[in-house]
């Protein structure tokens, strides 16, 4: 059963501004020999590593709505809460999200109900999920903060990367997530047809 198809979308708000990784480039040496002796390049001074951009609003619109406070600065909560997002897997590299993430698990792969360890998000709307739930702006709180940025997240990858999902890879998943005493299991995503399997996890 195809359950829904979701488009890519932004992992947060702001100005545009890419929020992963910077590649920091590397320093060459007019002298060959120096690149390749140990001791010359130990001794060359090392560059500062470099900031990534700020975002205009490091809390967004909907945070606030949510909070009714069109002035907060920071949102706090979400401590010893576990939420599992079943979704199109989470980018565990994002600066704001790495440091939330506690569980990861793919439930999509054909020759294995359920693979440990493996939540790759080749969509981006399950790390977009995220963020607006648990971002915590990362450790250099230069990014971007969800509702509950103390919160961990438990990343079920239940969607392909097309953003194609199938009712029993999120049944497991639900069950699985209850199983694992979460407190909230958030899903967004949606189907023109009820699935009796959801039904089924979620009773």
């Amino acid at each position: 059963i195809l359950v829904s198809e979701v488009s890519p979308l932004p992992i947060a708000e702001g100005n545009g501004d890419v929020l992963g990784p910077i590649e920091i480039p590397k320093q060459s040496s007019e002298d060959p020999k120096e690149q390749k002796d140990p001791a010359n390049a130990s001794a060359r001074p090392l560059r500062p590593p470099v900031e990534r951009p700020k975002p205009s609003a490091q809390v967004t619109w909907g945070v606030k709505m949510i909070y009714n406070d069109p002035l907060l600065v920071l949102p706090t909560g979400g401590e010893g809460v576990r939420v599992a997002i079943l979704d199109t897997g989470i980018n565990a590299n994002h600066p704001d999200l790495k440091n939330r993430l506690n569980e990861c698990k793919d439930f999509t792969q054909a020759k294995s109900p359920i693979v440990n360890g493996k939540c790759d998000d080749g969509n981006g709307h399950g790390t977009h999920v995220a963020g607006i739930i648990a971002g915590d702006g990362g450790s250099d709180h230069f990014g971007i903060y969800g509702v509950a940025p103390q919160a961990q997240i438990l990343a079920y990858k239940v969607c392909g990367n097309s953003g194609t999902c199938w009712s029993d890879d999120i049944a497991i998943a639900i069950k699985d997530a209850a199983v694992s005493g979460v407190q909230v299991i958030n899903l967004s995503l949606g189907s023109d047809a009820k699935s009796s399997l959801i039904v089924d996890a979620v009773d």
